[in-house]
């Protein structure tokens, strides 16, 4: 557990061999390093609400769960590769393109409309599944930028 901001100014990788790992910075995250989860195990983050962007969040490995609203910057790239599960808690997502070929759970009760919104530019291809395992509604928002 990191209290305060943390700033990546360069890719972070965090590993879970196995089991399930916890992952907590209570001020949140900046800069614009990458976030990588690798190894087989499940891990748990839990980022603060201070976001000014980071990197891309790659997902190459196991399973991650994050815990909190994922709404950074309009140019941060979620990949989630095939065999990956990456699975959110929070009312919405915001991410500028989604990629890969594994699975994207919305873990959201309520009755409120809950979004997975992508805004960014540039290519991005995803063959995965997008899927809400909770009594949420969830709608996929596709704010298409000139260039996109």
């Amino acid at each position: 557990t990191l209290s305060g901001v943390m700033t990546l100014n360069r890719d972070l990788t965090l590993s879970a061999t196995s089991a399930t790992g916890q992952f907590t910075v209570s001020g949140g995250m900046v800069g614009s390093g990458d976030l990588i989860k690798t190894g087989a195990g499940s891990l748990y983050l839990n980022v603060g609400t201070a976001r000014g962007g980071i990197g891309d969040i790659l997902i190459n490995e196991g399973t991650a769960l994050m815990a909190n609203s994922l709404s950074m910057s309009e140019n941060m790239r979620l990949s989630v590769a095939s065999g990956t599960t990456f699975t959110y808690t929070s009312a919405g997502a915001n991410v500028a393109g989604l990629d890969g070929a594994g699975t994207v759970i919305a873990n959201v009760s309520g009755t409120t409309l809950r979004s997975f919104r992508l805004g960014g530019t540039g290519n991005y291809s995803f063959s995965g599944v997008l899927t809400n395992i909770n009594t949420a509604p969830l709608g996929l928002m596709l704010d298409l930028k000139e260039g996109g």
